[in-house]
């Protein structure tokens, strides 16, 4: 018996469900997950500024600079809350770090290492 992609999909969707009326959180960051290693296109979370996905960077072309604070603040603070894969981590540190100036940087890294 051959199962066809579309009932494959059908209980992949209904074990994925499954799955996010266990635990949502985890559901969302194995799928994110195994969207990264699979090489897919969506999320597009990449290292370089140029790639942000285009709805994003359009948004925050016309957002002014309170604005772009005051959702950067809010995005900080969820993100506390909010499970993310190793590599969605590094990047929003990355980019945080690059606006640091090297007094800074070092301060930071010096800070940093005594956390551990």
């Amino acid at each position: 018996m051959t199962i066809t992609k579309e009932r494959r999909a059908e209980l992949l969707w209904l074990g994925l469900s499954d799955c996010a009326t266990i635990d949502k959180k985890t559901a969302v960051l194995t799928v994110s997950e195994w969207l990264q290693h699979h090489g897919a296109s969506f999320p597009d979370v990449s290292m370089f500024p140029e790639q942000v996905r285009r709805d994003a960077m359009f948004w925050a072309d016309l957002a002014s600079p309170d604005e772009l604070a005051a959702y950067f603040l809010a995005s900080a603070l969820k993100l506390k809350q909010t499970e993310m894969t190793t590599k969605q981590t590094k990047i929003t540190m990355a980019e945080c770090f690059r606006r640091l100036s090297d007094d800074d940087k070092a301060a930071f890294i010096n800070w940093a290492g005594a956390q551990v």
